[in-house]
């Protein structure tokens, strides 16, 4: 999205960049710094651990207090660099169990289910006050830009910008490409005018090979996911927008993205010390995640 309007960009040019870059993903841990020099920006701000640190969901005048303050801090630390703020991408289960539930869902599959932004546009209303506090976050930092996740076809994004205009967002728009149907149309995706596409390959693989991330066939590496990378890394190269790999690393995956070209890496803040050795063994809230993702 350009400072004309959401979508359409005009004479799109590929990214100027000879080599990876690396953009820190964050989950509510709280940094007062960059951490290192290392981090060009931040790849993501994932919202759904933010309403699982505070148990909360966005409902809730407190929380939404909270998310701004968090996110101000991060624009501030890493200004001018971008800042990706994810919108919140709960299951019903998940969502079910925070305060300020807006409506009580039971569904069998919930990971096939009312995730992300199938939620955000069933329930536009509550949509919008996530949307309305990331607007009005990107009228003071011009570095804090939407990123949209589980979306799985352009009608998708169409709905959304209704509703950006709406709350009047005019910053950078991303989305996650994590489901194989938006890689296979990422064309139309680009052609709208999309800044930024983060490939999920923890969920690309689970949709790709239909299965659980707990189950023996799970693999990163397969031929059909690697197939799927490669031609988000291409359309994202042919159409000048920035392509970005996230999820939970390994050297191998951290290799694999090297060699593909991806123009970044999202690190988590908890990998930090996996990849880049035990000068980072003593990070502040290094433990952060592993204490939200145990909350049940």
């Amino acid at each position: 999205m350009n400072q004309n309007g959401i979508g359409k960009k005009s004479n799109p040019g590929p990214p100027n960049k000879n080599q990876m870059e690396y953009k820190l993903g964050l989950g509510g841990e709280k940094i007062s710094d960059r951490v290192s020099p290392i981090f060009t920006g931040v790849a993501m701000i994932r919202g759904e651990y933010l309403c699982k640190q505070k148990r909360q969901y966005i409902t809730v005048p407190e929380f939404q207090k909270y998310v701004y303050d968090y996110i101000s801090n991060i624009a501030q630390v890493f200004a001018p660099d971008d800042v990706w703020y994810r919108t919140i991408e709960l299951t019903t289960e998940g969502i079910n169990r925070l305060e300020g539930l807006d409506y009580a869902l039971d569904e069998r599959q919930p990971d096939f289910g009312l995730r992300g932004i199938r939620r955000g546009l069933r329930y536009p209303e509550t949509f919008l006050k996530e949307l309305g506090l990331i607007s009005e976050l990107s009228k003071k930092y011009r570095n804090v830009h939407l990123l949209i996740p589980f979306v799985h076809d352009i009608g998708e994004l169409q709905a959304i910008e209704r509703l950006l205009k709406k709350v009047d967002y005019r910053n950078k728009v991303g989305i996650m490409a994590e489901i194989p149907s938006t890689i296979l149309c990422l064309e139309d995706f680009c052609e709208w005018g999309i800044d930024n596409i983060t490939v999920g390959i923890n969920d690309l693989t689970t949709f790709t090979l239909g299965t659980s991330r707990n189950s023996d066939i799970y693999n990163k590496t397969h031929p059909a996911v690697i197939k799927l990378m490669k031609r988000a890394v291409e359309i994202g190269r042919k159409y000048g927008v920035e392509t970005g790999l996230a999820g939970y690393l390994n050297q191998e995956i951290h290799d694999i993205a090297k060699e593909m070209r991806f123009n970044f890496l999202a690190v988590f803040y908890h990998e930090i010390p996996l990849l880049f050795g035990e000068n980072f063994a003593d990070l502040p809230e290094v433990d952060t995640f592993c204490k939200i993702k145990g909350w049940r």
